[in-house]
């Protein structure tokens, strides 16, 4: 429309010439004032004068080359053209030497936040964050005792949650039982949450009114616009919601979700699955409703939906999954519940953890030596350079590679193969950045125990068992109504169904503490001190 009103009001022309620029403007000024101008990609630091420069007598010879094609004028553009890429290519590669020359001066002086920084400059894959640990009046916590209690008074990780899922899972599948998993999923859960449920939940647990009234005050008055294009709508008064980027508005939503799971009759600190048919898990607001039976499920789903709707939250029907653990094959891929079709899965990735249906864990770490993978390739412009240090690489490794290889992997029951596989990663890691070995005339890789020797540290999968023992006596520390430590804790009683069984966690832990001579210790740096220890022994 914006184009044939711009064509309607320009004048008749007779000319082809003169047709073709007044259509050109007329269409160009219409998309201007729909979409609007795109700026321009900003250049590089290292694209100076020089590089201009080399770039105008190429784009120069080439527009003579068109113009006339003779065998100077091509030989002139491709002598050119070779110029200027031996132009960008140096001045480019000075760029990155000046960057890596600071990632080194800052990995020196331990200023790790540069560190990181100067390495997002260079990757561009990541984006480090510092969150401080601040008091209730506000102010930061700086000291590194008052830190660490800070963190154990505070701390809900989710590998609580992950860690009583698949405990959950171990303990069922070992004896033939099933369990129903409902993962549940909301619908733009902060645009459709009632103001008024957030203050009712509020002064349920005995907020203090006024600080009530200043959340009302941050909230009152809000208004939003619309971009589309180049233009911008009306003003649109939201009545509804949480603020979007506001600090305190996940607190908020937690506040309300909490509210629903206790009028909904699944509170968590009511027992576990193994005392009771039903019960939750939750993460903000990644929910696992879990019953012994379909019809359990079932009921926990319509209750926590009919409390959540009266706050205003809606369940996302695409993205709420069910997942049943069971023996027998799945005869249905739809479930149907409170007038709701949900897709029936396999697995499902809950908090970045992949849980699937036959309780074992080696899809999961497949999943994660993928992650580690591309973790691995986004850093390979660092890891390959011969500019870096085999420290700074190393450092690479342990803090941006190997965290994403054993993200939860506390959790995990390791067999020979799932150990063969993180261990063949791993390997892959080392001999790209220790490289080969010359004997006489010929190069070759260096053997798994030259990298070993050269890390000083032991293979991943005892680093991922040292992180299983660390874990462990996290959780026997634990208040004994923590949901965690009863799962752990709990003696499941029944008949195991015929075959072999599988390796239980708690076994493999014990195990690792047999060979290592250890002894359960209540306090917590005796405990730390002899992880060491193992960590020294293992390297051996």
């Amino acid at each position: 429309m914006r184009v044939a009103e711009k064509t309607e009001t320009a004048s008749v022309q007779q000319n082809i010439e003169e047709k073709w620029e007044n259509m050109k403007e007329c269409l160009t000024e219409a998309v201007e004032e729909t979409v609007g101008r795109e700026e321009q990609r900003k250049r590089e630091g290292w694209f100076d004068e020089e590089c201009r420069q080399a770039i105008a007598i190429k784009n120069d010879k080439r527009l003579k080359c068109i113009q006339r094609q003779t065998r100077n004028n091509v030989t002139a553009y491709m002598e050119a053209r070779v110029v200027a890429k031996y132009v960008m290519r140096r001045k480019k590669k000075e760029a990155i030497e000046t960057n890596v020359k600071e990632l080194e001066e800052n990995r020196v002086r331990n200023e790790s936040r540069k560190f990181y920084r100067k390495v997002d400059q260079i990757t561009k894959t990541f984006d480090p964050k510092a969150i401080g640990i601040r008091h209730e009046n506000g102010k930061l916590i700086a000291h590194e005792l008052e830190v660490m209690n800070r963190w154990r008074q505070t701390n809900r990780s989710t590998i609580d949650q992950i860690f009583t899922v698949r405990q959950i899972l171990e303990k069922t599948w070992e004896f033939g039982d099933a369990t129903w998993h409902a993962f549940v999923d909301f619908q733009k859960a902060y645009d459709k949450v009632h103001r008024t449920a957030v203050y009712r939940a509020m002064r349920e647990i005995r907020i203090p009114e006024k600080l009530i009234r200043l959340t009302r005050m941050t909230m009152r008055g809000t208004i939003s616009r619309v971009k589309l294009g180049n233009r911008i709508s009306e003003v649109i008064i939201v009545k509804n919601g949480l603020r979007q980027g506001d600090p305190i508005a996940p607190l908020l939503f937690n506040i309300v979700l909490q509210k629903a799971v206790r009028d909904a009759g699944l509170d968590v600190n009511r027992g576990t699955i193994f005392t009771k048919s039903k019960m939750i898990l939750g993460f903000a607001d990644d929910l696992d409703i879990i019953g012994r039976t379909r019809r359990d499920m079932d009921e926990a789903f319509s209750k926590l939906e009919e409390e959540a709707a009266k706050q205003g939250l809606k369940v996302n029907e695409e993205k709420t999954k069910v997942m049943m653990v069971i023996r027998k094959p799945i005869q249905s891929r739809k479930h149907i519940v409170a007038g709701h079709t949900f897709e029936v899965v396999d697995n499902f990735k809950y908090l970045e953890a992949m849980i699937t249906r036959t309780a074992d864990e080696k899809t999961e770490v497949g999943c994660r030596m993928a992650a580690a993978n591309r973790a691995y390739f986004a850093l390979s412009k660092l890891i390959r350079s011969q500019l870096v240090s085999r420290t700074t690489k190393i450092r690479l490794y342990k803090t941006l590679i190997r965290p994403v290889a054993t993200y939860s992997s506390e959790t995990w029951t390791l067999t020979q193969e799932t150990r063969s596989r993180v261990d063949c990663f791993e390997r892959k890691v080392l001999r790209r950045i220790f490289g080969p070995v010359r004997e006489g005339d010929e190069w070759r890789i260096r053997r798994n125990r030259e990298l070993m020797e050269l890390l000083q540290e032991p293979h991943l999968s005892v680093h991922i068992r040292l992180l299983r023992l660390g874990w462990f006596g996290h959780v026997r520390r634990m208040d004994d109504s923590r949901m965690t430590k009863r799962t752990m804790d709990y003696k499941y009683i029944g008949t195991r169904p015929r075959g072999r069984l599988r390796a239980r966690w708690r076994d493999e832990v014990r195990q690792d503490m047999r060979e290592l001579g250890m002894r359960w210790s209540e306090d917590r740096d005796e405990w730390k001190r002899m992880i060491c220890q193992a960590r020294d022994q293992w390297s051996l």
